[in-house]
């Protein structure tokens, strides 16, 4: 079987390498990151796994650095305290209902 990548192949491998490359970089050469980078978007396409999935489950630079941030406002924290019994709604604007910033203060919210 002959296997061969398009351009789209490509450019989807290259926005899950950076990704990739922040949590294994230590640990991992560049040339092996893309390879499993390469491994799990085939993955993707016989849609064993998905590429969403994975991403989801590492933490962007943004999120660490965003939760780091709201740890150390102390009106976030205040916040945090006031509502802890009380129910909430938390309102935003983003068309994405799962990668926004909402949704790492909820996180926030629920986990304490």
């Amino acid at each position: 079987m002959k296997v061969t990548t398009t351009p789209k192949d490509c450019d989807k491998v290259n926005k899950i390498v950076p990704i990739m490359q922040e949590h294994l970089g230590p640990v991992i050469n560049l040339v092996r990151i893309k390879l499993l980078a390469f491994v799990l978007h085939a993955l993707c396409v016989v849609q064993t796994v998905s590429l969403h999935k994975i991403a989801s489950a590492m933490p962007t630079r943004f999120e660490k650095r965003y939760k780091a941030e709201l740890q150390n406002n102390p009106a976030f924290r205040y916040l945090v305290k006031e509502i802890a019994d009380k129910p909430r709604v938390i309102l935003y604007s983003s068309h994405d209902s799962e990668y926004n910033n909402a949704v790492i203060v909820r996180d926030m919210l629920i986990n304490g």
